[in-house]
């Protein structure tokens, strides 16, 4: 499974059409209880935080690494971007990405599912601002 999607390298302005998008790391945090807001941020009428941040259950961290084509991964080449929370997961020493993403992708898991951690991962990043309009292989 993996993701097509425009890449841009990080402070090059090159731009690769249909970067191929690997799911490399996907951590599972099994959190036993709700974790709760301070409470001066509980009653600000502004305040909402996605269930990830809060809800008990399983959250599922992801890292993608990113290459120019699937040939290229598939050959051993170096890949050409990092997306990730934490840079010990970044293991082929990829150009960790700096604009417009977010580093921390976190969902969900739904242990009780059909379907398995990491097609729910791939799924999740489809519905991010990123990845919205991806196309899954």
């Amino acid at each position: 499974m993996a993701l097509k999607r425009n890449y841009e390298i990080a402070g090059t302005g090159i731009e690769i059409q249909n970067a191929y998008h690997v799911i490399t790391t996907l951590s599972v945090e099994k959190r036993a209880n709700d974790v709760y807001t301070p409470e001066h941020l509980q009653h600000h009428p502004d305040f909402s935080a996605p269930d990830v941040e809060w809800k008990a259950g399983n959250i599922g961290h992801i890292s993608i690494t990113i290459w120019k084509d699937k040939e290229s991964r598939d050959s051993g080449l170096k890949p050409i971007g990092f997306i990730g929370g934490n840079a010990i997961h970044n293991r082929l020493n990829a150009q960790s990405v700096s604009v417009g993403v977010d580093f921390d992708y976190r969902f969900l898991v739904d242990v009780t599912g059909d379907d398995n951690h990491i097609t729910q991962a791939y799924q999740y990043l489809l519905t991010t601002e990123y990845y919205s309009g991806s196309i899954q292989i």
